[in-house]
């Protein structure tokens, strides 16, 4: 669906919402718009408001799936920008939403392989988190052991300066006492 379609979509869906407020149905319609325009944070608002447990279980579970999905959306961007503790916890979210939605919907392939994907990608995301925080340590580590160089090598100069300046007035003196 085109940009515009899923604003006008949105359009007519906050004006239903706005006459049919305790409507679930259309809470779930109106996250699918948000969502189709990448607004994740109202769309999740929205597609929660349709899970309500007055809801009945068919739409209880696809507001849970299309939850899961904005999660795993937002995880994948968090990924990839290698935040990968706020990813992790986004796929976290998004595997419990498609658990829920198995519960309301026992059987939903489709939750059933989200669910799968989004617990393999938690994985993935605290090995990579681990990787990126042996690397800072790494790094640290070398900063600090370049650090203890550059002071080792500073201190080293010192010396010899002060040996050549030593050696200098030494030298000074051995002339004025030839003299």
């Amino acid at each position: 669906m085109a940009a515009e379609q899923y604003a006008a979509a949105l359009e007519a869906y906050d004006e239903a919402a706005q006459e049919l407020p305790n409507e679930r149905a259309v809470q779930l319609n109106r996250g699918l718009a948000l969502l189709g325009q990448d607004l994740s944070e109202p769309a999740m608002e929205a597609l929660i408001a349709a899970a309500d447990p007055s809801a009945p279980a068919e739409l209880r579970a696809g507001a849970y799936y299309n939850l899961g999905i904005a999660h795993a959306r937002n995880g994948n961007t968090a990924s990839e920008q290698e935040d990968f503790e706020q990813s992790s916890a986004h796929f976290r979210e998004a595997a419990d939403a498609f658990k829920r939605s198995l519960r309301a919907k026992p059987g939903n392939r489709n939750a059933a392989w989200n669910l799968e994907y989004a617990l393999m990608r938690i994985r993935e995301e605290e090995e990579k988190q681990e990787q990126q925080q042996q690397d800072q340590e790494q790094d640290q580590d070398q900063s600090q052991e370049q650090d203890q160089e550059q002071d080792q090598s500073q201190e080293q100069d010192q010396e010899q300066d002060q040996e050549q300046d030593l050696d200098q007035r030494l030298e000074q003196e051995r002339e004025r006492e030839r003299e």
